[in-house]
């Protein structure tokens, strides 16, 4: 018997390590694969197989293994209440199911014939099946053979004797004409690779991921990650530039890394893109990243329309979202074990978005476990702000919170003219990380109409590679809505201009402020920059969010006629 891995982990539930050490023990010619994931594979959406058990000569046993006890069918569903999230034969099929049709899509008719089916398993519990029941006694192997003094010879034989009967008792199965190849055991195998929750080069992964947060996380930060060790709920609260995202990012690497099924979300499309590249990298495929609209679609199968306006937005979505998510099909595949949501104000500002999110959470909120992290005072966009403290004092009371306030991305210089041009008058900053910098670190320039402001900026772009600076260190970001802003004459610029959503290309990153949200870049030049007198407030904020992308070098570009208001902040 070949079990990949070659252990069991400590974490693993009481009836997966049982049925594991009887496998170790046995005398068979099946590869054993522990633990896949194929939620890349089906949506997002909870899809699990506990041990695929490859046996060349018969087929494919994808077994889902329950380690309850006392296990019972009443009029509510599978007790105890945990399987009522979702019935473990409906599991065993779905994910029998996913798995014959990506390995069918994978390699065409060549695996078509071999019988892959479900069993389930309760090495825990004994379990009575009423006649009445769609479940047949083929289905299932319970307790009592786990609990036979010679269990270890006796189970293969039972898994192959149910095997055997399930394709005799069903029309459309019939035995292999050959078996399995060793080439083609082999080719399962790597095909199985990319959706294994546990690879030994996971755990030496995951220890030296733990020892690289130790020396690049900040005296403030690192005790987060021991928080969120110790505790389920964790409420983090920060301005910009305090390290929300990297850790977020790092924390959902770890939780990953324990088996649990996690998510990483965010509002902004931008930086929910960027973390879902990065976390990508760690191939794990029980980590689900990217922006919150985004993964809400994918799980529940939604396609946007066309040309969707704010309104749909705002409410037709949510609503979609909803029926879906509370939906029988979905119950129990949607959830999360852990969910990490980074830039959380941006949610809490939408009450049918963050009603849509709580739904990604098997018991509610305050049974679940996360990371939540936020500015909800200065980066907070939205125009009703109780909405956002409402819900903020209700995870407050729930949560264990932390406040991070040393800035880790800005130069000094930088973080003393967004406090200065901004006009807030509470320091949101302890320290500086950086102290570098100087007059030189931000420059404000106006000008008349937009020719002239495209002429400024070319110059400045021009001038600033001329230093040496790479077109990539450079980022172009908009005050203002595309419609309204220095984008398309910037097409035609002699330089090359790139959406910053285009991590790969070469060139100078094109972006609006409200989009380039979390994200950073050494050089920020920020452009069509005018006043209302009657959203000063939110510009204000906004003004705030856009100086803060800036690590090293700012470029202010402000219209004549809002000067005055940059003054007045200045002087007050």
């Amino acid at each position: 018997m070949q079990l990949l891995p070659s252990y069991c982990e400590d974490r693993s539930p009481p009836g997966e390590k049982k049925l594991f050490s009887l496998l170790e023990r046995a005398d068979r010619d099946w590869v054993v694969v522990h633990s896949l994931d194929l939620a890349p594979y089906n949506r997002n959406r909870r899809t699990e197989i506990d041990f695929l058990i490859i046996m060349p000569g018969k087929g494919i046993v994808c077994v889902e293994v329950k380690s309850h006890k006392n296990v019972y069918l009443d009029k509510k569903g599978w007790q105890p209440g945990t399987l009522q999230y979702r019935d473990p034969f409906v599991q065993a099929r779905d994910g029998s199911s996913a798995f014959r049709r990506r390995i069918i899509d994978a390699f065409g008719a060549k695996y078509r014939s071999v019988p892959i089916l479900p069993l389930v398993m309760f090495p825990c519990s004994r379990v009575e099946i009423n006649s009445n029941v769609s479940v047949k006694s083929w289905d299932f192997i319970d307790k009592r053979s786990f609990d036979k003094t010679d269990a270890h010879e006796i189970l293969p034989h039972e898994i192959q004797r149910y095997f055997m009967t399930a394709i005799d008792q069903d029309p459309d199965l019939s035995v292999m004409r050959r078996g399995l190849t060793a080439e083609e055991i082999d080719e399962i195998v790597l095909f199985c690779r990319p959706i294994r929750k546990r690879l030994p080069e996971f755990s030496e992964e995951l220890l030296e991921s733990k020892n690289r947060l130790d020396s690049i996380l900040r005296a403030q930060q690192a005790p987060v990650m021991k928080l969120v060790e110790l505790n389920e709920k964790v409420l983090v609260t920060g301005a910009a530039g305090t390290g929300k995202s990297l850790i977020g990012v790092e924390v959902a690497k770890i939780k990953a890394g324990e088996g649990k099924r996690v998510a990483y979300l965010c509002y902004n499309r931008l930086i929910g893109k960027w973390a879902a590249r990065e976390l990508q990298k760690t191939a794990r495929p029980n980590l689900v990243a990217g922006p919150i609209y985004q993964v809400l679609f994918q799980i529940a199968d939604i396609q946007p329309p066309q040309h969707p306006d704010s309104d749909w937005w705002e409410n037709e979505a949510p609503i979609q979202i909803l029926d879906k998510l509370t939906s029988v099909e979905l119950r129990g595949i949607a959830q999360f074990d852990y969910v990490v949501v980074d830039e959380l104000q941006d949610i809490l500002a939408r009450p049918m978005l963050w009603e849509c999110l709580k739904g990604l959470f098997v018991d509610g909120v305050s049974n679940s476990s996360f990371l939540f992290l936020g500015d909800f005072e200065l980066q907070s966009l939205s125009v009703d702000k109780e909405i956002i403290d409402a819900s903020l004092m209700e995870l407050s009371n729930i949560s264990t919170n932390w406040v991070l306030n040393e800035n880790c991305r800005n130069y000094k210089a930088i973080g003393d003219a967004t406090l200065l041009l901004s006009g807030f008058e509470k320091q949101p900053w302890s320290g500086f990380m950086r102290a570098g910098g100087g007059v030189g670190s931000w420059k404000i320039q106006t000008y008349k109409d937009p020719g002239d402001q495209q002429d400024k900026i070319e110059q400045l772009i021009s001038r600033l590679l001329t230093e040496g600076f790479n077109p990539t260190d450079i980022t172009v970001l908009s005050f203002n809505p595309h419609r309204s802003s220095i984008y398309e004459n910037l097409k035609n610029s002699e330089h090359d201009i790139v959406n910053a959503e285009n991590f790969e290309s070469a060139g100078v990153r094109y972006s609006t402020v409200k989009k380039f949200k979390g994200l950073e870049a050494k050089i920020v030049i920020l452009s069509d920059v005018f006043f209302s007198p009657n959203e000063i407030d939110y510009q204000r904020r906004l003004f705030y969010t856009a100086m803060t992308r800036a690590t090293e070098r700012l470029f202010i570009f402000c219209k004549e006629t809002s000067k005055d208001s940059l003054i007045s902040w200045m002087d007050s």
